[in-house]
C-alpha cells in the first residue's frame, strides 16, 4: 500500500480519531472507510441526478414509472 499524506482540519481529525476508537480500528482504517463511503455516495448521487435529468428529458412522470417497469418486466419474461 502506498503511503499517502493528507491534511485535515483539527476538528475533522478529532472526529476521525473518535470514530476509530469507537470502531476499534486504526485512524488510517477509519479514514479509508470514511473516504470510501464518501466516494461511493458521490457516485450514487451522480447516478440519481442523471436518472432525474433523464426522467425530465423523457417526459415521463413519477406516476408513469410503475407502469413502465411492469411493461419492461413483461416484455423480458419470455426471453
Amino acid at each position: 500500500m502506498a503511503e499517502n499524506h493528507i491534511k485535515l482540519s483539527d476538528d475533522l481529525m478529532k472526529l476521525l480519531e473518535q470514530r476509530a476508537e469507537a470502531d476499534g480500528v486504526s485512524v488510517e482504517e477509519a479514514a479509508t472507510q470514511a473516504v470510501r463511503i464518501g466516494l461511493e455516495e458521490g457516485r450514487w448521487r451522480s447516478l440519481l441526478a442523471k436518472g432525474r435529468r433523464y426522467g425530465r428529458e423523457s417526459g415521463y412522470t413519477e406516476d408513469d414509472v410503475e407502469a413502465l417497469v411492469q411493461s419492461f418486466r413483461n416484455e423480458n419474461r419470455g426471453r
